[in-house]
């Protein structure tokens, strides 16, 4: 029996997962450049990126951040 639908199944997982794990810095560092107020310091690339910071609330409460990780899942 091959185990080629397995792997890819399980790779697609893994993908997935590496999204998960780059959303929270991604939204950390957005809203830190807003806080030191620093954007028209940032690289071309970086600024690309920043423009779509306006799609991310701020952290400044506690409440449940999956529905901001799923946006910012498809922003990254």
């Amino acid at each position: 029996m091959s185990m080629g639908c397995n792997a890819a199944l399980m790779t697609k997982k893994v993908i997935d997962n590496s999204f998960v794990g780059a959303e929270y810095p991604v939204m950390t560092i957005l809203q830190a450049i807003d806080y030191l107020d620093c954007s028209s310091r940032l690289a071309p690339k970086s600024k690309a990126l920043y423009a779509y910071s306006g799609n991310i609330p701020e952290i400044c409460r506690c409440r449940p951040k999956y529905k901001d990780l799923q946006n910012n899942k498809r922003i990254i």
